[in-house]
C-alpha cells in the first residue's frame, strides 16, 4: 500500500509542531516566572515553579538571597523584555539528563539593561525553573 505524498509529509513534520508548541507553553511560563520575579514574589517563585532538581541543588534561603541581590540591583521592574534566543534540547554536562527549555530575554530596568535567562525542565507535566540567571547587557 503506498501512503500519500501529504501523510508521508505530515508525519515527519508533527514532531516539529508539537517541538514548537511545547516551546511556545514553556516560553509563556518563562514570562510569567519574570512576571513574578518582578513584583517580587520570590517565595512564591521557590514554592510553585522551582523544580526539584533546582531544589536538590539550592536551599530556599539562597534561592530568595539571589533573587533579591538581583532585584536591588535592577531598581524596578522592566519597561521594555524582548526574546532574543530560545532552544529546547538536552545539555550535556548540566546534570539533567532530559529536554532544557532555555530562554534569553533582553530587558532594560531603572538601573540597568540586562539578559534575563531561564531555563525550564517538565515535572510532574509542568514547565519548572532548573536556573535562572541575570547578566549585563552592555549593548
Amino acid at each position: 500500500m503506498k501512503l500519500p505524498a501529504y501523510l508521508i509529509t505530515a508525519f515527519f513534520l508533527l514532531p516539529s509542531f508539537v517541538q514548537s508548541a511545547e516551546i511556545d507553553d514553556a516560553r509563556d511560563v518563562a514570562t510569567i516566572i519574570l512576571q513574578k520575579f518582578e513584583r517580587k514574589q520570590n517565595r512564591a517563585l521557590w514554592k510553585e515553579h522551582v523544580s526539584n532538581w533546582m531544589k536538590n541543588k539550592m536551599t530556599e534561603e539562597a534561592f530568595l538571597a539571589e533573587m533579591s541581590t538581583v532585584q536591588a540591583q535592577l531598581g524596578g521592574t522592566s519597561s521594555d523584555r524582548k526574546i532574543v534566543r530560545q532552544t529546547s534540547a538536552p545539555i550535556p554536562g548540566s546534570g539533567y539528563s532530559g529536554t532544557v527549555y532555555a530562554f534569553t530575554f533582553s530587558a532594560s530596568f531603572p538601573s540597568a539593561k540586562a539578559y534575563e535567562m531561564v531555563f525550564l525542565i517538565r515535572e510532574d507535566g509542568e514547565y519548572r525553573i532548573s536556573g535562572i540567571r541575570y547578566s549585563p547587557n552592555t549593548n
